[in-house]
């Protein structure tokens, strides 16, 4: 085995892994990060390599995936475009058994330029001129709008603080982690005391009633804080410099994942966990599988994450859904665990909840943003949505089948389809169960309600639509992908203005 030859392109990662080397040729289907894309295509064209078309993008997690392997015969890449350095899960070469990162001799990371995070908001709002003047921008020093509970007035306080908060729930002032703190919900809940000038929201909508409602009843709240998924380097390195952890994974735990951000539930890995000891088995309840930093306490746990230490029926410390949200009434026919948790990417549990807007959910013959959660948002039944949300990529839908990536057509009736599979115990192995369905609605034979899809093709394209058990293999999407599945969401029909008065109250990063 040779350590692979590397392709230099400016402003990229490259990671080099050990397997077979192949002359002027690249791996096709070829993964790496997703902003890299044209920069990567570009290079491989230049530089004379076969096929141009290879690069599918897919994520700086992807990338690494096709990197990092025990067997050489099982790496699919040599090499990987990537906007953050390899993490542990790469240092597994020729590693017979053990944890992954203690065999760091077959792995080499090269830092050819730096990749930049932006945070971004709409010219309506949060980049109005008003924000953003002299002594503006995001709060950064001495700030004392968190509240009296809530901490950084340090002069040492700077944009990471802000952040951090907002996006992970830690306090870099007390180092406290708790997603529904209240210095937390103080900033969030004004939309000026995000800002060094606390200068107001220029877009009045944004302080509609039901919102200011959801929020403390009398200022504009943040509604939303978007983020990359978890297979994007900007999330490691967005994190990395927030000081958040754990570090963000795509693929660890058999694919559940990790994540620092307030989206989200960590399964608990820790030792006295092992094989998921917390479970019936051990304590008469399924009430002791999540850390956080997401989701609300659960009520009826009895173990101590730090300790391990059985401490009696709600007077433990992990975590479950906020209260009625998607899995906090699991299948009643599958009692495997005392909530149904989706992959760290594709969860919706951040404690601190904004209603939508529009019609009620569950009808596909009403306007409302499209993806929405199934918990109550009032007598309108609108439903919530988390303040952060993790926009999973979906570019790994082949070009060549003529499907838009974000389709606008409404759905059609209700069908019956495939029940959600969960993860039954992913630090032991992938076995699922059915999850719970998006309307509540039990599971009839693994199968649940959900509205009936309406594909679109392309408008600049004049390729026919196909199914997808005609994909090539280099067509399907990389295997981190292919099982991940979450429940049918999208219940209501597709808002354009809804959408837009969503992108002006939020804020996310890139």
């Amino acid at each position: 085995m040779i350590k692979s030859s590397l392709v230099i392109v400016a402003g990229v990662v490259v990671a080099a892994s050990s397997t077979a080397a192949a002359a002027l040729t690249v791996p096709s289907p070829y993964y790496g990060s997703d902003t890299l894309f044209n920069v990567t295509t570009g290079a491989i064209a230049g530089a004379g390599l076969t096929p141009t078309t290879a690069y599918v993008a897919g994520g700086s997690g992807t990338g690494q995936s096709a990197m990092a392997s025990r067997a050489a015969a099982s790496a699919t890449q040599q090499t990987a475009p990537m906007s953050k350095m390899l993490t542990s899960g790469a240092c597994q070469f020729g590693l017979a058994s053990g944890a992954a990162g203690t065999d760091t001799t077959n792995a080499t990371g090269i830092v050819v330029g730096m990749d930049a995070v932006d945070v971004l908001s709409s010219t309506a709002s949060g980049a109005a001129a008003s924000c953003n003047g002299a002594g503006g921008g995001l709060a950064f020093s001495n700030s004392s709008v968190f509240g009296a509970s809530g901490n950084q007035t340090a002069p040492a306080q700077n944009w990471k603080y802000v952040l951090a908060l907002v996006y992970g729930g830690k306090d870099l002032t007390t180092g406290v982690v708790d997603c529904a703190q209240t210095a937390r919900k103080n900033l969030v809940n004004n939309w000026s005391a995000l800002f060094q000038n606390s200068c107001s929201n220029g877009t009045t909508v944004c302080g509609n009633a039901q919102h200011i409602a959801a929020g403390d009843g009398t200022h504009t709240p943040l509604w939303h804080a978007f983020r990359r998924d978890e297979a994007s380097g900007t999330s490691d390195v967005f994190s990395s410099l927030l000081s958040l952890s754990p570090s963000t994974s795509q693929t660890a735990n058999n694919g559940f994942g990790t994540s620092p951000f307030c989206n989200a539930l960590n399964w608990d890995s820790q030792t006295a966990n092992a094989n998921c000891k917390f479970t019936a088995s051990t304590d008469g309840l399924n009430h002791d599988q999540w850390t956080g930093p997401g989701g609300v306490v659960d009520p009826l746990s009895q173990y101590n994450i730090a300790s391990g230490a059985l401490v009696g029926p709600g007077n433990g410390n992990h975590r479950r859904p906020p209260p009625g949200a998607w899995g906090d009434y699991p299948d009643p026919n599958a009692t495997t665990n005392g909530a149904d948790v989706l992959p760290t990417d594709l969860q919706d549990n951040d404690p601190i909840r904004r209603p939508c807007i529009g019609g009620s959910t569950g009808s596909h013959s009403r306007a409302a943003e499209e993806v929405c959660n199934i918990d109550s948002a009032g007598s309108n039944n609108h439903g919530n949505l988390g303040l952060v949300l993790p926009v999973a990529a979906s570019d790994f839908l082949p070009k060549s089948l003529g499907l838009q990536q974000y389709p606008t057509a409404a759905p059609g009736n209700f069908i019956a389809g495939p029940a959600v599979n969960v993860f039954t115990c992913p630090i032991r192995n992938t076995a699922v169960h059915n999850g719970e369905c998006a309307t509540r609605a039990p599971a009839v034979c693994a199968r649940c309600p959900r509205p009936q899809a309406r594909e679109e093709p392309l408008k600049s394209s004049r390729a026919t639509p196909r199914s997808p058990a005609s994909w090539s293999a280099t067509e399907r999407p990389p295997p981190p992908l292919r099982s991940r599945r979450g429940p049918t969401r999208m219940l209501t029909s597709h808002s354009p203005t809804g959408a837009v008065t969503t992108r002006r109250c939020a804020m996310g990063t890139t």
